[in-house]
């Protein structure tokens, strides 16, 4: 069932462009261990079979000529070091990654900047894809936050399932593409700390809460 759910979301984000060939990877933790997307498989060719469960510790736990993403590192540290995380979607996707290549943060320019956690987005310093450092690097750039950015490399997002840090990958491109049109336009303004703070309990209150803020 979970393998299913990643092939699925595998194949979904390369349909919709936000990562191409076998770039990008994909886990949901399942108790003691972590189901991830196999090394160098396009997910056009993946199968459920070949999605492998990793001991949070990292050692593998199948016996199977399937070898774990080469970037399983970072997914078992941020596991270890965030127990609300339940899935974790790494993407190569265009604006995001672009704005990687900057190895800048992304300010709070925009209100749904606060969905990804603090309103700023962290970029990672860049290390080699599959390293240790690379892990501790993306532990430290999201800290409590939903998502940060890998310096020339590309995008890490979290949520509570997998459907959840699908859409932060899917909302971190969207505002990774609105900051590149708004620097275009002459840069954008960011907000202030008492509005973020503002934005922080709206964010709280939203959706289906009694009494909550109307959309």
């Amino acid at each position: 069932m979970i393998a299913d759910a990643i092939v699925a979301a595998s194949q979904r984000l390369i349909s919709d462009r936000l990562t191409t060939g076998t770039s990008g990877n994909i886990s949901v933790r399942d108790g003691q261990q972590a189901w991830i997307t196999p090394s160098g498989v396009a997910p056009g060719d993946m199968t459920a079979d070949q999605v492998v469960a990793i001991g949070l510790d990292g050692g593998l736990l199948v016996d199977a000529a399937i070898l774990p993403s080469s970037e399983w590192q970072f997914h078992v540290a941020v596991y270890d070091a965030r127990p609300d995380i339940a899935a974790i979607v790494h993407t190569h996707s265009p604006w995001a990654t672009g704005v990687s290549c900057t190895r800048r943060d992304l300010p709070p320019f925009h209100y749904m900047m606060v969905g990804t956690g603090d309103g700023t987005l962290r970029c990672a310093p860049y290390d080699p894809p599959g390293s240790e450092r690379l892990a501790m690097g993306v532990v430290g750039a999201l800290g409590q936050r939903a998502a940060c950015l890998l310096a020339n490399h590309g995008v890490v997002a979290t949520g509570n399932d997998l459907p959840a840090a699908e859409a932060m990958a899917r909302e971190v491109e969207t505002l990774a593409q609105q900051y590149c049109i708004a620097q275009l336009l002459g840069g954008p303004e960011s907000l202030d700390a008492q509005q973020v703070e503002e934005l922080a309990e709206v964010f709280r209150t939203y959706g289906q809460h009694p009494g909550g803020p109307a959309e």
